[in-house]
Order: structure tokens, then C-alpha cells, then sequence
């Protein structure tokens, strides 16, 4: 449970190197650490880390916990609401450090997400809370061979297409995501928690057992990108790419912040250059004001 001593996050420069596996052949094999591939999961997990561990990020992390903490049963948390409320920033602090010092191992899969965690139980004591105990990530293969491609055809001191750049966008915000759902499991006493009802983004709420009473659950992965991004980050197809192109299979799409997940709802177009900058190091996404000034469309 809570504890008294202090802590202060492990810089997101130090994170350490989880095992990258990848499937062949219908067996999991190790990555070598020194392959193109595991660099560029590298970079994406280290700046997902970096987007967490920023002022900004860790104050969306605290809006999101604290709601998690007040709408759960008590006997269900691993820290209770009354010792949150008091020094919120410092379990957020533990948890960023346990992730930096113990970052989730890394399975490579064809899949239709970009990302999506396996957690587990793992305990109650968040003073040892392991984020390798308690699960795993997988991220999407077919995207991270895209990337790995373009990186290797690019002459060394040359920027690679700005294709690799929305593919790289786009995974930091899916890792960022997958990452909040371990501070769920960090916050709740189970590895399969049910999320809070109230932490939810109209249109993606996971479908409740018979049990729950119909009472739909939450999902704090988008939930937490509307308080930090102001809406939930999505990919959709180019037009201008045919399907009869070569490269339609292959392109990275168009990002869009989205209001929520109805079918109505609207979505703000994400400035190329902003989500080129961000992936490259020299801008912070959380600065989205020139994105809320882009016209609304309807989806």
C-alpha cells in the first residue's frame, strides 16, 4: 500500500531496455538489442516515457487516477483514496520510475491495433510494484517493419520519408496509451481491473458482462488522451492514395484528434508539421493549440 518515503522519476533518457521478441515462424524469438528494429521500438518507448514524464503528463496521469481511486470500491485499490489525495504526484512519481527502471517486455505481432497490453496480477505493495510482473505490451509488426524499412533505405545523414514520421507519431501516443492501462492495474489490485464507468470517451466503451449489470466500463488509454491531447489521436486513409496504388497497404494515413468515438462526431485534423516535429524530438505535443484552432469536420 502507500508509503511515506520519498521518490523522484527516473529521467526518460535512462529508461531501461526491455526484451523485444518477434514472431517467426509461429514461435517467439528475441530481438538483438543492436538491430534497426529494437532501436526505433526504443525511441517510441522512450519518448511515450518522455510524453508521461513531462509537467503536463504527469498532471493528465494524476486526472485520470484520481478519478480511477474515487470511483472504485476501497477494498479493490492498492492505494486508498484518502492517501492519494494527499500526495498524488508522488505515487504517479513511483509508478514513472518503476516503468522507466522495469519497462513492459515488448511482443511484435500482426494485429489491427497498433499496440494493446496482457497484464496480470502483480500485488498490492506499490513500493514493489514491477511493471514486468505485471505484463507485457504487443505493438503492431506490420508497422514497425514499415519503419524499418524506410530507416534502412535512408542514406546515412539524410531525414527519412515523413512517412516514418507519422508512423512514429502515431506509435508514441499508442505506447503512451497502452501505458495508461498499466497505471490502472498500478492503482487497482488486479490484473484484469474493471475500469471505472466514469473514465470513458463516448463511442469506445468496452462492452460489460451480464454480470455488471449492463453498467458499461471504461477505458482510461483514450480517456486519458482527451484530458492531455484534447481528443483521441486516430489514423484514417489518405484519399489521394488509390487502392490500386502500391503503396495504399503501406501508408502511414492522415492523424486526427476526434472529439469522441460517435459516428457523428467531429475531428480536428492534425497539422502535418506538428506531428513531424513531435516524432523528431523538437515539439511537445501537449502545445496543441495551433491543432484546436483547425476547423471541425465531421468524420
Amino acid at each position: 500500500m502507500g508509503s511515506s518515503n520519498s521518490t523522484t522519476s527516473k529521467p526518460a533518457s535512462a529508461i531501461s531496455k526491455p526484451r523485444l521478441r518477434t514472431l517467426k515462424s509461429g514461435t517467439y524469438e528475441d530481438l538483438a538489442d543492436t538491430t534497426v528494429k529494437y532501436k526505433i521500438v526504443q525511441e517510441i518507448t522512450r519518448k511515450a516515457l518522455q510524453l508521461l514524464s513531462t509537467p503536463e503528463g504527469k498532471s493528465s496521469l494524476v486526472q485520470v487516477a484520481r478519478i480511477i481511486v474515487r470511483e472504485t470500491d476501497q477494498d479493490q485499490l492498492t492505494i486508498k483514496e484518502e492517501e492519494f489525495r494527499q500526495r498524488p504526484t508522488w505515487y504517479i512519481d513511483r509508478f514513472l520510475s518503476a516503468v522507466a527502471e522495469e519497462f513492459p517486455n515488448i511482443d511484435l505481432k500482426a494485429m489491427h491495433s497498433d499496440s494493446q497490453p496482457t497484464l496480470y496480477d502483480w500485488g498490492t505493495d506499490v513500493e514493489k510494484y514491477s511493471p514486468r510482473a505485471h505484463g507485457y505490451l504487443e505493438l503492431n509488426e506490420t508497422v514497425l517493419d514499415q519503419m524499418d524499412g524506410i530507416q534502412q533505405s535512408t542514406p546515412k545523414d539524410a531525414m527519412p520519408h515523413q512517412r516514418y514520421y507519422i508512423f512514429k507519431f502515431l506509435m508514441i501516443i499508442a505506447t503512451a496509451h497502452e501505458l495508461v492501462h498499466f497505471l490502472r492495474g498500478y492503482l487497482l489490485a488486479s490484473g484484469s481491473p474493471q475500469t471505472p464507468p466514469k473514465v470513458r470517451v463516448s463511442g469506445y466503451e468496452t462492452h460489460p458482462d451480464d454480470d455488471l449489470c449492463g453498467l458499461p466500463r471504461g477505458e482510461a488509454g483514450r480517456f486519458w488522451e482527451t484530458i492531455l491531447l484534447g481528443g483521441i489521436v486516430e489514423s484514417w486513409t489518405n484519399p489521394s492514395i488509390k487502392p490500386s496504388d502500391e503503396n495504399y497497404k503501406t501508408q502511414a494515413g492522415i492523424p486526427y484528434l476526434l472529439q469522441d468515438g460517435a459516428v457523428t462526431a467531429g475531428a480536428r485534423l492534425i497539422p502535418k508539421q506538428t506531428a513531424l516535429e513531435f516524432a523528431a524530438g523538437s515539439k511537445c505535443l501537449y502545445n496543441y493549440s495551433e491543432v484546436l484552432s483547425c476547423p471541425c469536420i465531421n468524420k
